[in-house]
Protein backbone atom coordinates (compact mmCIF):
# COMPACT_ATOMS: atom_id res chain seq x y z
CA UNK A 1 0.00 0.00 0.00
CA UNK A 2 2.93 2.32 0.78
CA UNK A 3 4.50 1.74 -2.63
CA UNK A 4 1.21 2.38 -4.42
CA UNK A 5 0.69 5.68 -2.59
CA UNK A 6 4.18 6.96 -3.38
CA UNK A 7 3.85 5.92 -7.05
CA UNK A 8 0.52 7.71 -7.34
CA UNK A 9 1.90 10.90 -5.81
CA UNK A 10 4.99 10.99 -8.01
CA UNK A 11 3.07 10.21 -11.22
CA UNK A 12 1.16 13.50 -11.04
CA UNK A 13 3.19 16.31 -12.66
CA UNK A 14 1.54 18.92 -10.43
CA UNK A 15 2.71 17.20 -7.28
CA UNK A 16 6.50 17.32 -7.06
CA UNK A 17 6.79 16.04 -3.50
CA UNK A 18 9.87 15.31 -1.38
CA UNK A 19 8.83 12.31 0.70
CA UNK A 20 10.64 12.05 4.03
CA UNK A 21 12.63 8.85 4.50
CA UNK A 22 10.76 6.64 6.90
CA UNK A 23 13.32 3.84 7.19
CA UNK A 24 13.20 0.31 5.87
CA UNK A 25 12.85 -1.19 9.33
CA UNK A 26 9.61 0.67 9.94
CA UNK A 27 8.21 -0.55 6.60
CA UNK A 28 8.98 -4.14 7.52
CA UNK A 29 7.33 -3.72 10.91
CA UNK A 30 4.26 -2.26 9.23
CA UNK A 31 3.92 -5.15 6.77
CA UNK A 32 4.42 -7.72 9.53
CA UNK A 33 1.44 -6.44 11.52
CA UNK A 34 -1.40 -8.93 11.95
CA UNK A 35 -4.05 -6.25 11.51
CA UNK A 36 -5.63 -6.74 8.06
CA UNK A 37 -6.85 -3.14 8.05
CA UNK A 38 -3.36 -1.73 8.40
CA UNK A 39 -2.72 1.44 6.47
CA UNK A 40 0.12 3.86 5.84
CA UNK A 41 -0.03 7.63 6.39
CA UNK A 42 2.24 10.39 5.16
CA UNK A 43 2.70 13.39 7.48
CA UNK A 44 1.72 16.79 6.12
CA UNK A 45 5.13 18.10 7.18
CA UNK A 46 6.71 15.78 4.65
CA UNK A 47 4.66 17.08 1.72
CA UNK A 48 6.12 20.50 0.96
CA UNK A 49 6.48 21.34 -2.69
CA UNK A 50 9.92 22.00 -4.08
CA UNK A 51 9.14 25.67 -4.67
CA UNK A 52 7.93 26.13 -1.10
CA UNK A 53 11.05 24.47 0.28
CA UNK A 54 13.28 26.65 -1.86
CA UNK A 55 11.40 29.79 -0.83
CA UNK A 56 11.78 28.92 2.88
CA UNK A 57 15.47 28.17 2.32
CA UNK A 58 16.06 31.61 0.77
CA UNK A 59 14.18 33.32 3.62
CA UNK A 60 16.23 31.46 6.21
CA UNK A 61 19.51 32.33 4.51
CA UNK A 62 18.49 35.97 4.29
CA UNK A 63 17.51 36.00 7.96
CA UNK A 64 20.84 34.47 8.95
CA UNK A 65 22.71 37.42 7.43
CA UNK A 66 21.02 40.01 9.68
CA UNK A 67 22.77 41.52 12.70
CA UNK A 68 20.01 40.51 15.09
CA UNK A 69 20.29 36.85 14.07
CA UNK A 70 24.08 36.89 14.34
CA UNK A 71 23.90 38.45 17.80
CA UNK A 72 21.50 35.74 18.95
CA UNK A 73 23.77 33.09 17.42
CA UNK A 74 26.75 34.47 19.33
CA UNK A 75 24.74 34.49 22.57
CA UNK A 76 23.65 30.88 22.04
CA UNK A 77 27.20 29.83 21.23
CA UNK A 78 28.55 31.53 24.35
CA UNK A 79 25.89 29.81 26.44
CA UNK A 80 26.82 26.40 24.98
CA UNK A 81 30.54 27.03 25.46
CA UNK A 82 29.94 28.28 28.98
CA UNK A 83 27.99 25.17 29.96
CA UNK A 84 30.61 22.92 28.35
CA UNK A 85 33.46 24.83 29.99
CA UNK A 86 31.82 24.67 33.39
CA UNK A 87 31.31 20.93 33.02
CA UNK A 88 34.98 20.45 32.04
CA UNK A 89 36.12 22.51 35.03
CA UNK A 90 34.02 20.39 37.36
CA UNK A 91 35.19 17.07 35.89
CA UNK A 92 38.90 17.79 35.41
CA UNK A 93 40.78 15.60 32.89
CA UNK A 94 38.44 12.63 33.29
CA UNK A 95 37.43 12.63 29.62
CA UNK A 96 40.68 13.92 28.14
CA UNK A 97 42.01 11.85 25.23
CA UNK A 98 44.79 9.44 26.22
CA UNK A 99 44.50 10.28 29.91
CA UNK A 100 45.29 6.67 30.84
CA UNK A 101 48.58 6.79 28.88
CA UNK A 102 49.79 10.09 30.37
CA UNK A 103 52.93 9.92 32.50
CA UNK A 104 51.70 12.85 34.61
CA UNK A 105 49.29 12.28 37.44
CA UNK A 106 45.85 13.05 35.93
CA UNK A 107 43.65 15.68 37.56
CA UNK A 108 40.64 13.56 38.42
CA UNK A 109 39.35 15.60 41.37
CA UNK A 110 35.79 16.75 40.80
CA UNK A 111 34.16 19.97 41.97
CA UNK A 112 30.78 19.59 43.71
CA UNK A 113 27.69 20.63 41.80
CA UNK A 114 26.49 24.15 42.63
CA UNK A 115 24.27 24.82 45.61
CA UNK A 116 22.20 27.97 45.85
CA UNK A 117 20.87 29.90 48.81
CA UNK A 118 17.24 28.87 49.45
CA UNK A 119 14.45 31.25 48.49
CA UNK A 120 11.32 31.50 50.64
CA UNK A 121 7.81 31.73 49.25
CA UNK A 122 4.88 33.07 51.32
CA UNK A 123 1.96 30.94 52.45
CA UNK A 124 -1.22 31.10 50.39
CA UNK A 125 -4.18 33.21 51.48
CA UNK A 126 -6.32 30.22 52.48
CA UNK A 127 -3.62 28.97 54.86
CA UNK A 128 -3.35 32.40 56.46
CA UNK A 129 -7.11 32.63 56.96
CA UNK A 130 -7.85 29.08 58.10
CA UNK A 131 -4.91 28.34 60.42
CA UNK A 132 -4.49 28.80 64.16
CA UNK A 133 -1.62 31.07 65.21
CA UNK A 134 0.70 29.96 68.00
CA UNK A 135 3.41 32.30 69.30
CA UNK A 136 6.53 30.39 70.36
CA UNK A 137 10.01 31.18 71.67
CA UNK A 138 13.21 29.28 72.41
CA UNK A 139 15.92 29.81 74.97
CA UNK A 140 19.13 28.09 73.89
CA UNK A 141 22.52 27.08 75.24
CA UNK A 142 24.33 29.34 72.74
CA UNK A 143 23.57 32.77 71.33
CA UNK A 144 24.33 31.69 67.74
CA UNK A 145 23.07 28.90 65.51
CA UNK A 146 26.23 26.85 65.88
CA UNK A 147 26.00 24.21 68.63
CA UNK A 148 22.82 25.79 70.04
CA UNK A 149 20.62 23.41 72.05
CA UNK A 150 17.09 24.05 73.26
CA UNK A 151 16.94 24.89 76.98
CA UNK A 152 13.35 26.17 77.10
CA UNK A 153 10.45 25.86 74.65
CA UNK A 154 7.41 28.04 75.30
CA UNK A 155 4.26 28.73 73.29
CA UNK A 156 0.88 30.42 73.63
CA UNK A 157 -2.18 30.53 71.39
CA UNK A 158 -2.61 33.94 69.72
CA UNK A 159 -6.42 34.07 69.95
CA UNK A 160 -9.14 31.87 71.39
CA UNK A 161 -8.55 30.04 74.65
CA UNK A 162 -4.90 31.16 74.67
CA UNK A 163 -3.56 27.83 75.90
CA UNK A 164 0.09 27.87 76.98
CA UNK A 165 2.99 25.44 76.71
CA UNK A 166 6.25 25.64 78.69
CA UNK A 167 9.03 23.06 79.06
CA UNK A 168 12.64 23.21 80.27
CA UNK A 169 15.26 20.96 78.67
CA UNK A 170 18.65 19.95 80.10
CA UNK A 171 21.24 20.50 77.32
CA UNK A 172 23.92 17.87 76.81
CA UNK A 173 26.86 20.21 76.23
CA UNK A 174 26.29 22.87 78.86
CA UNK A 175 25.34 26.54 78.52
CA UNK A 176 27.73 29.22 77.31
CA UNK A 177 28.49 32.20 79.52
CA UNK A 178 26.93 34.70 77.09
CA UNK A 179 23.72 32.68 76.81
CA UNK A 180 23.55 32.24 80.57
CA UNK A 181 23.86 35.99 81.13
CA UNK A 182 20.89 36.56 78.82
CA UNK A 183 18.47 33.79 79.81
CA UNK A 184 19.59 33.35 83.46
CA UNK A 185 19.84 29.58 82.99
CA UNK A 186 22.72 27.63 84.57
CA UNK A 187 23.65 24.00 85.16
CA UNK A 188 24.82 22.95 88.61
CA UNK A 189 25.65 19.32 89.43
CA UNK A 190 23.68 18.09 86.42
CA UNK A 191 20.56 20.10 87.28
CA UNK A 192 19.07 23.05 85.38
CA UNK A 193 18.52 26.24 87.34
CA UNK A 194 16.68 29.43 86.39
CA UNK A 195 17.80 32.43 88.44
CA UNK A 196 19.51 29.98 90.80
CA UNK A 197 16.23 28.10 91.36
CA UNK A 198 15.83 24.46 90.36
CA UNK A 199 13.42 23.84 87.48
CA UNK A 200 11.88 20.60 86.27
CA UNK A 201 13.95 19.78 83.16
CA UNK A 202 13.13 16.92 80.80
CA UNK A 203 14.88 15.40 77.78
CA UNK A 204 14.69 17.01 74.35
CA UNK A 205 12.75 14.05 72.94
CA UNK A 206 10.08 14.34 75.63
CA UNK A 207 9.86 18.09 75.10
CA UNK A 208 9.35 17.82 71.33
CA UNK A 209 6.76 15.04 71.70
CA UNK A 210 4.84 17.15 74.21
CA UNK A 211 5.02 20.17 71.91
CA UNK A 212 3.63 18.26 68.90
CA UNK A 213 0.87 16.86 71.14
CA UNK A 214 0.06 20.41 72.27
CA UNK A 215 -0.21 21.60 68.66
CA UNK A 216 -2.46 18.65 67.74
CA UNK A 217 -4.74 19.42 70.68
CA UNK A 218 -5.69 22.72 69.03
CA UNK A 219 -7.43 20.66 66.30
CA UNK A 220 -6.42 22.92 63.44
CA UNK A 221 -3.55 23.58 61.08
CA UNK A 222 -0.93 25.63 62.93
CA UNK A 223 1.23 28.62 61.96
CA UNK A 224 4.08 29.24 64.41
CA UNK A 225 4.95 32.89 65.05
CA UNK A 226 8.27 34.08 66.50
CA UNK A 227 10.35 37.25 66.74
CA UNK A 228 13.40 36.78 64.47
CA UNK A 229 12.02 33.32 63.81
CA UNK A 230 13.19 33.08 60.21
CA UNK A 231 16.86 33.32 61.15
CA UNK A 232 16.94 31.67 64.56
CA UNK A 233 13.95 30.04 66.30
CA UNK A 234 12.49 28.14 63.33
CA UNK A 235 15.89 26.71 62.36
CA UNK A 236 16.75 25.57 65.89
CA UNK A 237 13.34 23.95 66.33
CA UNK A 238 13.24 22.16 62.96
CA UNK A 239 16.87 21.03 63.31
CA UNK A 240 16.03 19.40 66.64
CA UNK A 241 12.87 17.88 65.15
CA UNK A 242 14.89 16.38 62.26
CA UNK A 243 17.51 15.01 64.66
CA UNK A 244 14.76 13.15 66.53
CA UNK A 245 13.05 11.87 63.32
CA UNK A 246 9.83 13.76 64.03
CA UNK A 247 9.64 15.96 60.93
CA UNK A 248 6.71 14.09 59.37
CA UNK A 249 4.73 14.40 62.63
CA UNK A 250 5.39 18.14 62.76
CA UNK A 251 4.47 18.66 59.11
CA UNK A 252 1.18 16.84 59.64
CA UNK A 253 0.00 19.67 61.88
CA UNK A 254 2.21 22.64 60.91
CA UNK A 255 1.49 24.86 57.89
CA UNK A 256 4.43 27.26 58.21
CA UNK A 257 6.03 30.12 60.13
CA UNK A 258 5.76 33.90 60.45
CA UNK A 259 8.67 36.14 61.45
CA UNK A 260 7.48 39.21 63.36
CA UNK A 261 10.82 41.08 63.25
CA UNK A 262 10.62 42.28 59.60
CA UNK A 263 6.84 42.60 59.95
CA UNK A 264 7.12 44.99 62.90
CA UNK A 265 9.80 46.96 61.06
CA UNK A 266 7.19 47.58 58.38
CA UNK A 267 4.33 48.29 60.79
CA UNK A 268 6.42 50.46 63.14
CA UNK A 269 8.90 52.43 61.03
CA UNK A 270 11.45 54.92 62.40
CA UNK A 271 12.07 52.99 65.62
CA UNK A 272 15.49 53.18 67.23
CA UNK A 273 15.38 49.54 68.29
CA UNK A 274 13.32 46.52 67.25
CA UNK A 275 14.19 44.35 70.22
CA UNK A 276 11.03 42.76 71.53
CA UNK A 277 11.29 44.29 75.01
CA UNK A 278 11.78 47.78 73.52
CA UNK A 279 8.75 47.40 71.24
CA UNK A 280 6.57 46.16 74.11
CA UNK A 281 7.68 49.05 76.29
CA UNK A 282 7.08 51.62 73.54
CA UNK A 283 3.68 50.31 72.35
CA UNK A 284 2.16 48.83 75.52
CA UNK A 285 4.02 50.94 78.10
CA UNK A 286 4.98 47.92 80.19
CA UNK A 287 8.05 45.86 81.02
CA UNK A 288 8.42 42.12 81.49
CA UNK A 289 10.99 39.47 82.36
CA UNK A 290 12.80 39.31 79.00
CA UNK A 291 14.52 36.10 77.84
CA UNK A 292 12.15 33.97 79.85
CA UNK A 293 10.42 31.90 77.22
CA UNK A 294 6.89 32.02 78.62
CA UNK A 295 7.06 35.75 79.37
CA UNK A 296 8.45 36.40 75.89
CA UNK A 297 5.58 34.67 74.09
CA UNK A 298 2.91 36.31 76.25
CA UNK A 299 4.31 39.79 75.67
CA UNK A 300 4.68 39.19 71.91
CA UNK A 301 1.08 37.94 71.78
CA UNK A 302 -0.13 41.09 73.59
CA UNK A 303 1.83 43.25 71.16
CA UNK A 304 0.32 41.52 68.12
CA UNK A 305 -3.20 41.75 69.56
CA UNK A 306 -2.61 45.48 70.06
CA UNK A 307 -1.28 46.08 66.51
CA UNK A 308 -3.82 43.80 64.72
CA UNK A 309 -1.80 43.13 61.55
CA UNK A 310 -3.82 42.37 58.41
CA UNK A 311 -3.74 38.99 56.68
CA UNK A 312 -1.84 40.43 53.72
CA UNK A 313 0.91 41.66 56.05
CA UNK A 314 1.08 38.31 57.82
CA UNK A 315 1.27 36.45 54.52
CA UNK A 316 4.11 38.62 53.20
CA UNK A 317 6.30 37.60 56.16
CA UNK A 318 5.43 33.90 56.19
CA UNK A 319 7.47 30.94 54.95
CA UNK A 320 7.17 27.17 54.63
CA UNK A 321 8.76 24.36 56.62
CA UNK A 322 10.61 23.23 53.47
CA UNK A 323 12.42 26.57 53.34
CA UNK A 324 13.63 26.05 56.92
CA UNK A 325 14.96 22.58 56.04
CA UNK A 326 16.82 23.98 53.02
CA UNK A 327 18.24 26.81 55.15
CA UNK A 328 19.58 24.30 57.68
CA UNK A 329 21.36 22.36 54.92
CA UNK A 330 22.74 25.59 53.43
CA UNK A 331 24.07 26.71 56.82
CA UNK A 332 25.69 23.29 57.36
CA UNK A 333 27.56 23.58 54.04
CA UNK A 334 28.67 27.09 54.87
CA UNK A 335 29.88 26.04 58.33
CA UNK A 336 31.90 23.18 56.81
CA UNK A 337 33.63 25.21 54.07
CA UNK A 338 34.04 28.62 55.70
CA UNK A 339 37.10 27.80 57.88
CA UNK A 340 39.24 27.45 54.73
CA UNK A 341 38.64 31.15 53.96
CA UNK A 342 39.36 32.48 57.47
CA UNK A 343 42.94 33.43 56.60
CA UNK A 344 41.80 35.52 53.63
CA UNK A 345 39.05 37.14 55.69
CA UNK A 346 41.45 38.02 58.52
CA UNK A 347 43.82 39.69 56.02
CA UNK A 348 40.86 41.58 54.50
CA UNK A 349 41.47 40.01 51.12
CA UNK A 350 37.92 38.66 51.08
CA UNK A 351 34.90 40.01 52.92
CA UNK A 352 33.22 37.73 55.43
CA UNK A 353 29.89 37.94 53.59
CA UNK A 354 31.45 36.91 50.27
CA UNK A 355 33.40 34.09 51.93
CA UNK A 356 30.18 32.79 53.48
CA UNK A 357 28.45 32.98 50.11
CA UNK A 358 31.22 30.99 48.43
CA UNK A 359 31.23 28.44 51.26
CA UNK A 360 27.45 28.09 51.11
CA UNK A 361 27.65 27.29 47.40
CA UNK A 362 29.60 24.14 48.27
CA UNK A 363 33.15 25.40 47.58
CA UNK A 364 36.23 25.64 49.79
CA UNK A 365 39.52 27.40 49.13
CA UNK A 366 41.26 24.25 47.89
CA UNK A 367 38.58 23.76 45.24
CA UNK A 368 38.79 27.43 44.24
CA UNK A 369 42.54 27.00 43.68
CA UNK A 370 41.89 23.80 41.72
CA UNK A 371 39.48 25.61 39.40
CA UNK A 372 42.00 28.43 38.96
CA UNK A 373 44.70 25.90 38.03
CA UNK A 374 42.41 24.33 35.43
CA UNK A 375 40.84 27.37 33.84
CA UNK A 376 42.64 30.46 35.13
CA UNK A 377 40.76 33.62 36.07
CA UNK A 378 38.19 33.09 33.29
CA UNK A 379 37.42 29.59 34.54
CA UNK A 380 37.07 30.87 38.08
CA UNK A 381 34.72 33.64 36.98
CA UNK A 382 32.69 31.15 34.95
CA UNK A 383 32.31 28.84 37.94
CA UNK A 384 31.29 31.59 40.37
CA UNK A 385 28.71 32.97 37.93
CA UNK A 386 27.03 29.63 37.15
CA UNK A 387 23.33 30.35 36.69
CA UNK A 388 20.66 28.33 38.46
CA UNK A 389 18.29 26.55 36.10
CA UNK A 390 15.02 28.44 35.87
CA UNK A 391 16.57 31.66 37.21
CA UNK A 392 18.03 34.21 34.80
CA UNK A 393 19.77 36.28 37.47
CA UNK A 394 20.52 33.88 40.35
CA UNK A 395 24.21 32.90 40.29
CA UNK A 396 26.15 30.35 42.27
CA UNK A 397 28.12 33.15 43.95
CA UNK A 398 28.39 36.34 41.87
CA UNK A 399 28.52 37.47 38.25
CA UNK A 400 30.66 40.48 39.14
CA UNK A 401 34.20 40.60 37.75
CA UNK A 402 35.42 43.14 40.32
CA UNK A 403 37.75 40.86 42.21
CA UNK A 404 41.08 41.75 40.56
CA UNK A 405 42.71 42.62 43.86
CA UNK A 406 41.61 39.41 45.57
CA UNK A 407 42.01 36.86 42.79
CA UNK A 408 45.85 37.12 42.88
CA UNK A 409 45.86 35.80 46.43
CA UNK A 410 44.64 32.46 45.11
CA UNK A 411 48.11 31.89 43.65
CA UNK A 412 50.00 32.37 46.92
CA UNK A 413 52.32 29.52 47.80
CA UNK A 414 55.08 29.57 50.45
CA UNK A 415 58.67 29.53 49.15
CA UNK A 416 57.72 30.48 45.60
CA UNK A 417 59.67 33.04 43.54
CA UNK A 418 57.32 35.47 41.82
CA UNK A 419 57.29 38.88 40.22
CA UNK A 420 54.60 41.11 38.77
CA UNK A 421 54.99 43.69 36.02
CA UNK A 422 52.87 46.82 36.06
CA UNK A 423 52.59 47.79 32.40
CA UNK A 424 50.72 51.07 32.73
CA UNK A 425 50.48 53.37 35.70
CA UNK A 426 49.77 57.05 35.97
CA UNK A 427 48.55 59.34 38.73
CA UNK A 428 45.49 61.54 38.47
CA UNK A 429 46.37 63.83 41.36
CA UNK A 430 49.43 65.40 42.94
CA UNK A 431 49.94 62.82 45.62
CA UNK A 432 48.79 59.27 46.18
CA UNK A 433 49.56 56.57 48.70
CA UNK A 434 49.54 52.90 47.75
CA UNK A 435 49.14 50.30 50.47
CA UNK A 436 50.87 47.01 49.71
CA UNK A 437 50.37 43.79 51.60
CA UNK A 438 53.77 42.25 50.91
CA UNK A 439 54.83 38.65 51.22
CA UNK A 440 58.56 39.42 51.26
CA UNK A 441 61.37 37.47 52.82
CA UNK A 442 64.15 40.06 52.77
CA UNK A 443 63.34 43.70 53.50
CA UNK A 444 66.77 44.60 52.13
CA UNK A 445 65.34 44.24 48.65
CA UNK A 446 63.53 47.53 49.15
CA UNK A 447 66.88 49.35 48.97
CA UNK A 448 66.85 48.70 45.23
CA UNK A 449 64.20 51.37 44.74
CA UNK A 450 63.80 53.47 42.65
CA UNK A 451 65.12 51.00 40.08
CA UNK A 452 61.72 49.25 40.43
CA UNK A 453 63.09 45.86 39.41
CA UNK A 454 63.58 43.03 41.85
CA UNK A 455 62.17 39.65 42.79
CA UNK A 456 61.11 38.34 46.15
CA UNK A 457 60.11 35.11 47.84
CA UNK A 458 56.69 34.63 49.40
CA UNK A 459 56.53 34.05 53.13
CA UNK A 460 53.72 32.48 55.10
CA UNK A 461 53.25 35.55 57.30
CA UNK A 462 52.44 38.83 55.54
CA UNK A 463 53.75 42.25 56.55
CA UNK A 464 52.13 45.55 55.71
CA UNK A 465 53.93 48.72 54.70
CA UNK A 466 53.10 51.81 52.69
CA UNK A 467 54.95 53.79 50.04
CA UNK A 468 54.33 57.37 49.09
CA UNK A 469 54.71 58.08 45.39
CA UNK A 470 54.73 61.80 44.77
CA UNK A 471 53.63 63.66 41.69
CA UNK A 472 57.15 64.83 40.90
CA UNK A 473 58.26 61.18 40.74
CA UNK A 474 55.50 59.78 38.58
CA UNK A 475 54.38 62.92 36.78
CA UNK A 476 51.46 62.15 34.47
CA UNK A 477 53.43 60.06 32.00
CA UNK A 478 52.88 56.36 31.62
CA UNK A 479 55.56 54.20 33.15
CA UNK A 480 56.21 50.95 31.31
CA UNK A 481 57.41 47.61 32.65
CA UNK A 482 57.71 48.47 36.34
CA UNK A 483 58.46 45.21 38.13
CA UNK A 484 57.27 45.14 41.75
CA UNK A 485 56.99 42.33 44.31
CA UNK A 486 53.92 40.11 44.16
CA UNK A 487 51.42 42.04 46.22
CA UNK A 488 47.84 42.90 46.85
CA UNK A 489 47.29 46.59 46.20
CA UNK A 490 44.21 48.13 47.76
CA UNK A 491 44.43 51.46 45.90
CA UNK A 492 44.52 50.04 42.38
CA UNK A 493 40.76 50.24 41.98
CA UNK A 494 40.34 53.65 43.60
CA UNK A 495 39.63 56.87 41.74
CA UNK A 496 43.23 58.01 42.19
CA UNK A 497 44.95 55.30 40.21
CA UNK A 498 44.52 53.34 37.03
CA UNK A 499 46.74 50.30 36.80
CA UNK A 500 46.71 47.63 34.10
CA UNK A 501 48.46 44.42 35.14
Amino acid sequence: MCDDLITQLLSDEKNQFNVKEIGRKNILKLHNLDDPDRYFTVSENCMHSTKTREREYRKRKKRETTRAYKRKRIVRKKARNSETGQAELLEGTTYQSGVQFSTDQPDLASIPTPYYAPTSTPLCTSDIQNSTYVVFDLETSNIGLKNAEICQLSAVQWVGQQQTFDRYVLPKNGISQQASQANKLTIVAGHLLYKSKLVNAITLTECLKDFITFLKSLKSKIILVAHNGKVFDSRILVKAIIAKNMLSELQSVLTGFIDTLPMLKKLLPDRNSYKQEELVKGCLNKTYDAHNGLEDVKSLRDLLVHLKPQNAVLASHSFHVEYVCESIQHHARMTTNFPSFKDLVSKKVLSKAMAQKIAGSGLNLQQIRLIHARGGYDGLQSLLSTKQRGHKSKCRVTASKKYDESRKVLELRPNQDVDVTVKECFSLDNEACIMFQEYVEDWGNLSMFPSWTFKTRIKSNPKIFSMLWRHDCLSTQRLSHIVVPFSVCWAFNSTKWRVVL
